[in-house]
């Protein structure tokens, strides 16, 4: 549920805004800023960080989150693919672990 934190999380300061600021424009820019900043890290930091530095096979990424649905429900699906992607990382970086780490990936 990807929109639902950064509507948590502006609905405080846009509260504030609302509050504390004589015009109720002053509302509508911070949630134009938390929308632009979303937009901005979504779509293209985050992508370029995560892809350029890990890549998951999709099968396994499958697996993933399959395993951490039947694990711990829906917070396992969340933490499913950033465990496989500290393990491939970790499994990378050790010289007899590196076969694991060409199981879950493209090897670097």
């Amino acid at each position: 549920i990807p929109f639902v934190g950064i509507l948590i999380g502006s609905i405080l300061p846009i509260i504030m805004a609302l509050i504390t600021k004589d015009s109720p424009m002053y509302a509508v820019g911070v949630a134009g800023v938390f929308i632009f900043v979303q937009f901005l890290e979504g779509n293209f930091i985050t992508p370029q960080v995560v892809g350029s530095k890990i890549s998951i096979n999709g099968l396994v990424a499958i697996i993933a989150l399959l395993l951490g649905s039947a694990l711990w429900g829906i917070a396992g699906m969340a933490l499913s693919l950033p465990t496989v992607a500290i393990l491939k990382v970790i499994f990378d970086s050790v010289p007899d672990l590196k076969p694991f780490g060409f199981l879950l990936g493209e090897p670097d």
